[in-house]
């Protein structure tokens, strides 16, 4: 069990602890809800977890909020500038971007909690530069959900599958991987989702796919799905191994 601090520095400096996880966190997702919150910073009590983030409003460097989903509401935190600027200190890049309240789209909502929850899965299992790739860098083309390196220095993009999507949304989307894959911007796709049904009939909609033109040149999508495509549950996907590493 760990030690209860019981003198006032010790109790300044796990609070300290505490800010800096959360701030480090929010730094780039700028909002996460309250459980998350509570599990980044390593605290478990909810009445802890509130005291906390209420401290941390008060002093400017996060903001609470509340939005209404169907059947109840979701409560979460978001980092302000002066939590950016807290969080950048004196040596890392101060990230112009704050929370603001009510541009989280409901549906995208669910979408990016399930990304956070498995980044921080797959961060705690030894994964590394686990990013949203920016939409401005990516124009017209299918960006995934995330980019990350596996611990054993594989880079690969990550699809979050909540969903089932049509086979033409899914023939542009696997040709734009293809794409990518050819230039090295990563070496392997990893489609993961939920349920084991799903990620089963992800798999079998991707492979039943017809012949896609690549940067001018038909490709099979079968082959390259084998060597260069995974697919695997929430629960999975922190421990996943490739084939052959």
């Amino acid at each position: 069990m760990p030690l209860i601090p019981h003198s006032h520095a010790e109790r300044l400096a796990v609070q300290a602890t505490k800010r800096r996880r959360l701030l480090a966190w929010l730094r780039m997702e700028l909002w996460t809800p309250i459980d998350i919150a509570g599990d980044v910073m390593g605290v478990r009590d909810r009445r802890t977890v509130r005291t906390t983030l209420a401290a941390m409003a008060r002093d400017g460097l996060v903001t609470l909020d509340s939005i209404e989903i169907p059947f109840g509401s979701l409560r979460l935190v978001g980092i302000t500038m002066d939590g950016q600027s807290a969080a950048a200190g004196m040596e890392r890049t101060l990230i112009g971007k704050a929370y603001e309240r009510g541009r989280i789209g409901l549906t995208v909502l669910d979408h990016s909690v399930d990304l956070q929850r498995l980044k921080l899965a797959c961060l705690r299992a030894g994964w590394k530069n686990w990013v949203r790739p920016d939409a401005a860098k990516w124009g017209k083309h299918h960006r995934p959900d995330a980019i990350a390196v596996m611990p054993d220095g594989t880079p690969v993009a990550i699809e979050c599958e909540r969903t089932v999507k049509t086979v033409k949304r899914y023939k542009a989307v696997v040709a734009n991987h293809l794409g990518a894959l050819k230039k090295n911007a990563y070496r392997h796709v990893i489609y993961t989702s939920p349920t084991p049904e799903k990620a089963c009939n992800v798999e079998r909609l991707l492979r039943s796919l017809p012949p896609l033109v690549v940067a001018g040149e038909k490709v099979l999508p079968t082959p390259v799905i084998d060597s260069n495509f995974s697919f695997v549950t929430f629960e999975h996907l922190p421990t996943l191994i490739l084939k052959g590493s």
